[in-house]
């Protein structure tokens, strides 16, 4: 069985060991996207032997005894990692360390030794650290994925929906709703108009609407906007229908001496 985790050429098949050894290397050439779709069994697997790799590299003699800075408790050189920047703690300590600064929601893990901010690699921690904790382990990767492409996520305006984009052109159309939408600007796609023009454009528009809520009224029958610029408040409107313009009631040649309608006038 082959796992491919490496942004390698299609053609090239790479045994499991090999691959193993591959992931001591590089974290850049790990593909987190693939090893999060795994099965919770098959990451297990990989881990393990990783551990198992690491355990044949790093054999020390068990009588050779190393003291956490930290917890100050005596350990063998195997139960301790020493990180990239020469600090070495017990494995123990470092782990209550990294899923502390998980879930800190940090997105970088460095190297608990004050001061340091070496980061620690992704490798080291599954091999090292998060052996037992999976769900971290992946929320950790997730994380990093998400930091890698943070340039390229956008969120739809309508449905909230999350995606990643890699079109230069800021049109977008959401997956989940079809929205077409700006992803500059997150407004309404506006077609042959900058982000600035469409903002103006909006903003007349509303101060438009504004003035027309002020200074009209609808016409109770056809719906048409009235303007009233003086006169008596009987009005007539294009399609023939009369009607008051303070309480919108259709006109009656008492209305403007019986108060039956509650009207304004009387007030």
């Amino acid at each position: 069985m082959t796992y491919n985790f490496y942004s390698k050429n299609k053609n090239e098949q790479k045994t499991k060991k090999e691959q193993m050894n591959d992931m001591t290397h590089s974290i850049y050439k790990l593909d987190l996207n693939e090893f999060v779709k795994l099965s919770e069994e098959k990451q297990k697997e990989i881990l393990c032997e990783c551990v198992e790799n690491y355990r044949k590299e790093n054999q020390k003699n068990n009588k050779e005894m190393f003291c956490c800075s930290v917890c100050y408790e005596e350990y063998t050189y195997k139960e301790t990692f020493i990180n990239e920047c020469g600090h070495r703690f017990c494995i123990k300590c470092w782990r209550e360390n990294i899923i502390q600064q998980i879930q800190s929601d940090w997105h970088q893990v460095h190297c608990m030794e004050q001061g340091c901010n070496c980061v620690v690699k992704i490798e080291d921690i599954m091999t090292h650290c998060l052996i037992q904790d999976i769900c971290m382990l992946n929320m950790y990767c997730e994380r990093l994925t998400f930091k890698t492409f943070e340039d390229n996520i956008c969120e739809c305006p309508k449905c909230r929906c999350e995606m990643i984009t890699f079109e230069k052109e800021y049109k977008t159309t959401c997956p989940r709703c079809k929205y077409l939408f700006c992803r500059k600007c997150g407004e309404n796609w506006h077609e042959g108009k900058s982000c600035d023009e469409w903002k103006r454009n909006k903003e007349q528009e509303q101060e438009d609407l504004k003035w027309i809520n002020q200074n009209t009224k609808k016409c109770p029958s056809c719906g048409d906007r009235i303007q009233k610029n003086g006169g008596c408040n009987h009005m007539t409107c294009k399609c023939g229908y009369q009607f008051c313009w303070l309480c919108g009631v259709k006109y009656s040649s008492d209305h403007w001496t019986n108060n039956t309608t509650g009207c304004k006038q009387f007030t």
